[in-house]
């Protein structure tokens, strides 16, 4: 049995896949750094602050941000 995974951090958004054989998790967004994003910057290696909640719908990531008060978008294939 294969699960996609989705987690909020502190200091980023992390996915992976339990059950695979690879057994590789890699973050999507955060670079560590607590701040808010840039808009219309890529979020792989670009900082987040505070993320609580994360939706997917098709091919977007919706990530509310605890400390920035807001709901942040990420494209999945273009990281933006």
């Amino acid at each position: 049995m294969t699960v996609e995974l989705k987690l909020g951090t502190n200091d980023g958004v992390t996915t992976g896949t339990l059950g695979s054989k690879t057994g590789v998790v890699s973050t999507i967004v955060g670079n560590g750094e607590r701040k808010l994003p840039t808009d219309g910057a890529r979020a792989t290696g670009g900082p987040i602050l505070g993320p609580r909640g994360l939706f997917v719908q098709g091919r977007t990531l919706w990530i509310a941000l605890r400390e920035g008060n807001s709901v942040w978008q990420m494209n999945l294939d273009s990281a933006i």
